[in-house]
């Protein structure tokens, strides 16, 4: 609630680890079977899934296997505004 008594509602918005996290769980993926279908490791999909990384080189790869729009995961990521 605001200072004028309406009720507010705030909107979240996922880092882009927590979005290939949401997405990879969305379809059933273990990190392993998300990393095979990226070319990458386990370690390295963990990273990026706790934002200890930004796949910026690989993110169409994350793209692809997540079966969403490279712009979906850019925008998340800071990466353009389109």
């Amino acid at each position: 609630m605001n200072r004028s008594g309406e009720v507010t509602t705030t909107t979240v918005v996922p880092t882009l680890g927590q979005e290939i996290y949401r997405l990879r769980r969305e379809r059933g993926w273990t990190q392993k079977d998300l990393a095979e279908k990226v070319g990458a490791t386990v370690p390295y999909v963990c990273d990026v899934e706790n934002d200890r990384r930004l796949p910026r080189m690989s993110l169409s790869a994350f793209a692809e296997a997540l079966g969403v729009e490279m712009t979906h995961l850019a925008r998340i990521a800071g990466c353009c505004t389109a």
